[in-house]
């Protein structure tokens, strides 16, 4: 009798714990991104994106599902530049960016995004860096627009950084985003299996 009661308690704990474990990874939201076909991609956004952008090069669609909902995204070759447009899952424009390099960042800027790795990792390695451009009240579609294809620095520009990094001997690859002065605005984890895949 004494046994199963021992066994009962350890079973007890055992089911506590792994609660505990799944609950931690559930609420972790991790997104995944896959490359889809012309035909599969929204009509609304293939519209916006043939009337309003020329002269473009290597047009890719993709997908991004996650657990709250479904975005899509344009990447495509511009005057040399990678760029992405986002859309939400109601067709609506959410951002337009383009890849970076560290030196293509204000140095003070870059000087607070790199104190901000330094003081989170144990060693890193960005691996990407982009330009964005959201949508809000003050920027509209056409502002957008043109803020992005001109490569304004702006306010309210956004630095979305993918960075590889170690921290307690745990290997970690996470999306981080700063403000146009290097604030950290988010941080979010990104799958490891996939993380080609959401690249240029």
């Amino acid at each position: 009798m004494k046994s199963i009661v021992l066994d009962m308690k350890k079973f007890s704990v055992f089911m506590l714990l792994f609660s505990i474990g799944f609950l931690s990874f559930s609420q972790d939201k991790q997104e995944r991104q896959y490359r889809i076909k012309k035909s599969q991609f929204p009509d609304t956004c293939k519209s916006f994106f043939f009337e309003n952008i020329e002269h473009t090069k290597r047009v890719r669609y993709y997908k991004e599902v996650d657990t709250a909902q479904t975005n899509y995204t344009i990447k495509f070759k511009k005057d040399r530049l990678n760029y992405h447009i986002d859309f939400d899952q109601n067709n609506n424009l959410q951002c337009i960016g383009f890849r970076i390099n560290e030196i293509d960042l204000p140095s003070d800027a870059y000087s607070q995004i790199e104190s901000y790795m330094v003081s989170t990792f144990d060693k890193f390695k960005i691996r990407r860096i982009f330009q964005q451009y959201h949508i809000s009240i003050k920027n509209k579609e056409d502002q957008l627009l043109k803020d992005a294809f001109q490569n304004m620095m702006l306010p309210s520009t956004i630095y979305r950084v993918l960075v590889v990094g170690k921290k307690n001997g745990r290997r970690h690859e996470k999306e981080v985003l700063f403000d146009a002065e290097g604030n950290l605005k988010s941080i979010r984890n990104i799958l490891p299996a996939n993380f080609d895949r959401i690249l240029y």
